[in-house]
């Protein structure tokens, strides 16, 4: 899956998940309670299911009054884990890698990080499922997702991906390099960080970039154990950080920290490793036009994809892509 604006999931909207399979973190691979974002989960046909999700308005990466467009991501990201062990007879020791993922947001509908947190519901189709001949284990699959606030029937945000699933001795034979699971180690030569407010975060340990003595900008976050980014330790850098920090490159590209991130496409094309450095690279700004981000490493590319940033309408006036979402 991959479209360019994903489109919310066809068919019946399925049960209310009130009474739906709780969520732990050990299904969504979190450490921290504080970071899973799905609550439960409910079958509402045979590839179609409906999640419940929270996102909380102090969580570490709101700013602003705003729930940071990263958890659209993230939230698809878990549902992906959590149903696909619930429902498809996945090991919970399966390691999922992203082989693509994009999603949509209309800044005139999207909820407002205001009181405790804001309840989600996720309807959400599985497709395009891929099995081993041999075993019979699943080992691709992909989803679409539709979100809306739990006391409103109208999406705000869409979001797709695909996924591939490794049993553990066959994630050890592709990850055959050997392994560095220690936080990431400072860089030598930085010549400085962008400002919070550069970058539309809320304060210095929420900065992941910064600027090299050659004038290129790498990934370097400020809080190496950041609880967000790092929840848990991993054998290569998390694909939350680089949409974070292709986020934040993007905004000291087009010089507005005041763009709300409404629409990403990514797609990885390599494992980003710890070392060497990973380099942040952009096409020049064209406003009005999706902007062009790539990570380098090394010789290799290892990351690219798009932006659509937008400025948020005046509340209660839809945006164009609402009433683009209305009529799909």
């Amino acid at each position: 899956m991959g479209p360019s604006e994903p489109g919310p999931p066809s068919g019946p909207a399925g049960p209310h998940v009130a009474s739906g399979v709780p969520v732990t973190r050990q299904q969504v691979h979190r450490a921290a309670d504080a970071e899973v974002l799905i609550t439960a989960r409910a079958r509402a046909g045979s590839h179609r299911f409906r999640c419940t999700a929270r996102w909380p308005s102090g969580h570490r990466t709101a700013v602003g009054g705003r729930h940071s467009s990263l958890l659209v991501a993230e939230s698809i990201r878990q549902a992906c884990l959590c149903l696909a062990q619930g429902y498809f007879d996945v090991p919970g020791d399966t390691r999922f890698v992203i082989k693509s993922l994009a999603f949509t947001i209309d800044p005139g509908r999207e909820p407002a990080a205001r009181g405790a947190a804001t309840d989600l519901v996720m309807d959400v189709d599985v497709g395009d499922l891929r099995h081993d001949p041999a075993t019979g284990q699943l080992v691709a699959l992909t989803m679409r997702a539709a979100y809306r606030t739990a006391d409103d029937a109208e999406v705000f945000a869409t979001a797709a991906g695909t996924a591939r699933l490794f049993t553990p001795e066959q994630y050890t034979a592709v990850r055959a390099a050997p392994r560095d699971l220690r936080p990431m180690a400072a860089t030598a030569g930085l010549l400085r960080r962008p400002t919070p407010g550069q970058v539309a975060v809320a304060r210095t340990a929420d900065v992941v970039i910064a600027e090299a003595a050659d004038g290129r900008w790498l990934i370097a976050p400020a809080d190496p154990q950041h609880p967000f980014f790092f929840d848990h330790p991993a054998d290569h850098l998390p694909g939350m950080l680089l949409l974070e920090a292709a986020r934040q490159h993007a905004l000291l590209q087009l010089a507005d920290p005041r763009l709300r991130l409404t629409g990403m496409q990514m797609r990885p094309l390599a494992f980003t490793e710890h070392q060497p450095p990973a380099y942040l690279q952009a096409a020049a700004p064209r406003p009005g036009t999706p902007h062009l981000f790539r990570i380098e490493q090394g010789s290799a590319r290892v990351l690219e994809g798009t932006f659509d940033f937008a400025a948020a309408p005046p509340e209660g006036v839809k945006s164009a892509s609402a009433r683009r979402i209305e009529g799909t």
